[in-house]
């Protein structure tokens, strides 16, 4: 029969403040026609369609072209409530653009991505997931339930500071989940002999 662990005093509050886990099992359903020049909302909120404008827009000050196969993955990206694998992005694109290869899908994220309109990391071993950039943060992966939260960039920032100054380590939390257990996993976890 397993142990209980004692959770450390305060633990369950720090867990708490953090942002809801980035769920990796069940993307975002996606709604076709967030942006304005979509056609429709599907009802979704007009500050997605807003967002979805500001990335478009800035797409074009850049001189690139507004295809529907670009719209499409920006749109998915607005709709979505949590991270999403380019398979995800790809398998939600093609609910309504199934003509969209994955190779496209790639090739608009990297090019969203060299815009710094979209962040990509990787938590533990799974695929790298894609989110819009915005709020800075960082990712924590727990090894036993394998749930990613986001974590405020404050905290991030101590460590890159320290690491800094310390072995002149440039620390980019935005490419890597750091892993380990999450205080409901080490509650469960028994003990060794």
């Amino acid at each position: 029969m397993a142990e209980e662990v004692a959770i450390p005093s305060g633990a369950d509050a720090a867990m708490a403040s953090l942002s809801p886990p980035v769920s990796r099992g069940t993307p975002a359903s996606y709604a076709h026609g967030v942006c304005r020049g979509g056609g429709f909302y599907a009802g979704l909120m007009t500050s997605d369609a807003d967002r979805c404008e500001e990335v478009l827009d800035t797409l074009r000050q850049h001189a690139k072209r507004i295809t529907a196969p670009k719209r499409a993955v920006v749109e998915v990206l607005v709709g979505a409530n949590d991270h999403l694998t380019a398979d995800e992005v790809t398998r939600q694109v093609q609910q309504v653009r199934p003509d969209v290869s994955p190779s496209t899908v790639y090739r608009i994220l990297e090019e969203l991505e060299a815009l710094a309109l979209v962040v990509h990391s990787h938590a533990g071993h799974a695929a790298a997931n894609y989110h819009l950039a915005g709020r800075s943060h960082g990712h924590v992966t727990c090894e036993v339930c394998h749930v990613t939260y986001e974590v405020p960039s404050d905290i991030f920032d101590r460590v890159a500071r320290e690491l800094d100054v310390t072995l002149g380590f440039y620390l980019d939390r935005h490419h890597v989940a750091l892993s380990g257990v999450c205080v409901h996993c080490r509650g469960r976890r028994p003990t060794n002999p």
